[in-house]
This record gives C-alpha cells, structure tokens and sequence, in this order.
C-alpha cells in the first residue's frame, strides 16, 4: 500500500545522501601517489602516477637548461615539482610550499 508520509520521507532524504556523497568524491591528490614519486624521474612519469591536473607555474631558461616548475594544487594543499631539463629535481609539498611564499 502507498504510505504519503514515507514517501515524502525518501523524497527529503535521498537528495541530501546524494549531495554528501558527492561532496565526499572531490578531486584530491592522494599521498600514495606523492609517495610514489622520486627524484630524477621525467615529466612524463610524473604525469603517468599523478594526472594530467597540473599548470605550469613557471618556465625558463637558466645557463642553457629549462627549468620549469609544475603545480599540482588540490583543496588542501599546493605541491609544486621543480623540474630541470625534464626530470624531478625537488618536490614542496603541502604547507611546506605555502611557507616559501
């Protein structure tokens, strides 16, 4: 038999489990990948472990070698790689990079 009453239950609740869980599902950059990271690694390791989710947060050229430093930024941190002639030279993460600021 049709219950109104718990009907309109469901109808209130399910929007908001739907919405929390969505919440819950927001892009992060997980530590185990950042763990997976090492020195001397190219850029396209790099992208292969953590995404394609970086901007180039500077390029340029120093004594005939690119340095270009990428950043990976999610809702909690900003991780910047530097990188030299295509490989990982140095990682700052999370409040580390925020202190060099």
């Amino acid at each position: 038999m049709f219950n109104p009453q718990k009907s309109m239950k469901y109808t209130f609740y399910i929007p908001i489990v739907l919405f929390l869980s969505a919440c819950a599902s927001l892009p992060r950059l997980p530590g185990e990948k950042m763990d997976r990271l090492e020195l001397d690694m190219k850029k396209e390791q790099i992208k292969d472990i953590l995404g394609p989710g970086y901007t180039v947060a500077e390029k340029r050229e120093d004594n005939g070698t690119t340095v270009e430093v990428l950043s990976y930024r999610d809702f909690y941190r900003d991780d910047e790689f530097y990188m030299f002639s295509g490989r990982l030279e140095n990682m700052v993460q999370g409040t580390d990079a925020q202190d060099r600021e």
